[in-house]
């Protein structure tokens, strides 16, 4: 054992310095610190500008890291986040001009400086994500900073913006011309909300864009949907805290759809206010890709399938759900279960290309059939073991012979799943909590 944790060492110790890059260009901020102190060849490695091509620094996950590796107490833990910053500060001044990516998160004021000297060296970067909490906000070197990291990175491509509102009204955005030519994602999340959007229009060659509901401009949509702009998300966050203004009317966006024929909008919707579900919001013109909700409360299907109805060209995706358990929890009669999945049947019906589905409501194993055997195109379905009723209260409906036939015989636990999986062409099964909620949250709370 002894021999074989000695070649082990040998081994590590005699890699060259530029695997020994590799490796820690793939490790965490805090591992990488880590791994520069295992010997002078690991050290001298963590300086290569491979190392540094993606700085991520989320102060949430360097917070439980340290939390994890010290149980002394929280003002250790503060000695050692400041120790961590000194550290980084290091690597920025020598390495920060390689930064390629750079993430950050950030919500105590301790982390400004690690802000300042990124924006002092970092003049490449070609992807930006950028989300802080509201004592960052209140800095005044903050701003000032900020806009000189966007003058000063004209490269940039992708650059995501969260919570990050001056509430400085009709100010300029710090992007504009200089930007045009290479940025094709933009995201603005609860983001500069009272600024004037103007400058956005010289962004030609934008392929993607997320703004929240009131945000929405009808002359900049136009604009960019006539050039390159073919993904709209519009997000509304628990962060997300103004009604609905209804900026877009249906025929705004009649305009914007002669515009940009292949513009696809997708809405992420995480408020529970009822406009989320009303025609105040949703117009029949929006080409709709789909809708994600993830709201506590549930949906009103009577009124929602309806104006689903109108985007049976372009839906694809329609997820309802819950990051909060309580919500599977609510208790449904068989009559509240029987009027509500009606309206879920209709919804799939109305939608031939839905390929992804997920429902917070208890449905029937027979209502769940039905809908398999109407669109067995489903690319995923996402079924709640315990909201799952073995039944079948579809007697009723309109149904040939054959699916009649095919329902009875296959709602009952022992066949249901068996049953999916031969209609949807692939091994299905009824998702425990921890399954479901593992890939909704992976694949669906981008936003969220």
């Amino acid at each position: 054992m002894i021999m074989n944790d000695q070649i082990s060492d040998n081994f590590w110790n005699m890699l060259p310095e530029l695997v020994i890059a590799k490796i820690l260009s793939h490790l965490s901020l805090l591992d990488r610190l880590n791994a520069s102190k295992v010997n002078e060849t690991w050290h001298a490695a963590s300086f290569h500008r491979e190392v540094w091509h993606k700085f991520s620094f989320l102060e949430d996950q360097v917070s439980f890291e340290l939390l994890h590796t010290d149980s002394r107490g929280n003002r250790c833990h503060i000695e050692r986040l400041n120790g961590v910053l000194q550290e980084l500060a290091v690597y920025i001044q020598t390495c920060g001009r390689h930064i390629k990516e750079l993430k950050l998160h950030m919500k105590h004021r301790g982390s400004l400086q690690l802000f300042d000297q990124l924006v002092s060296v970092c003049y490449d970067t070609v992807c930006f994500a950028l989300c802080v909490d509201s004592n960052i906000l209140a800095v005044d070197s903050f701003k000032v900073n900020l806009y000189k990291f966007f003058q000063g990175n004209t490269q940039l491509e992708v650059i995501s913006v969260e919570d990050v509102d001056f509430k400085t009204r009709n100010e300029q955005l710090p992007l504009s011309l200089i930007h045009s030519n290479r940025l094709t994602k933009l995201w603005m999340v609860n983001s500069f909300c009272s600024n004037s959007l103007s400058n956005l229009m010289y962004l030609v060659n934008l392929k993607e864009l997320a703004l929240c509901p009131n945000s929405l401009n009808f002359s900049l949509l136009c604009h960019l949907a006539s050039r390159s702009l073919r993904v709209l998300h519009i997000v509304a966050n628990s962060k997300t805290k103004d009604f609905y203004q209804e900026a877009l009317s249906d025929y705004h966006w009649r305009e914007i759809c002669r515009q940009g024929s292949n513009l696809r909008v997708h809405c992420h919707l995480g408020v529970n206010h009822e406009w989320t579900e009303k025609d105040i919001f949703l117009k029949p013109s929006i080409p709709v890709q789909s809708l994600i909700f993830c709201k506590i409360l549930l949906l009103n299907y009577p009124h929602l399938t309806s104006l689903l109805c109108n985007y049976h060209k372009s839906l694809d995706t329609f997820i309802d759900y819950s990051m909060d358990l309580g919500s599977y929890s609510i208790h449904s009669t068989e009559e509240e279960i029987k009027n509500k999945e009606r309206f879920i049947i209709q919804l799939v019906q109305n939608s031939p290309h839905l390929r992804t589905l997920a429902f917070k409501e208890v449905l029937s194993s027979g209502a769940s059939l039905l809908i398999a055997y109407t669109n067995r195109q489903l690319e995923e379905l996402f079924l709640l073991e315990e909201r799952i009723v073995y039944a079948n209260y579809l007697d009723d409906f309109e149904l040939s012979e054959e699916v009649r036939i095919f329902i009875r015989s296959n709602c009952m636990q022992e066949r249901f799943s068996s049953a999916m999986s031969d209609l949807l062409g692939r091994e299905w099964h009824p998702m425990t909590r921890l399954e479901y909620m593992d890939t909704i949250l992976e694949k669906y709370s981008l936003f969220f």
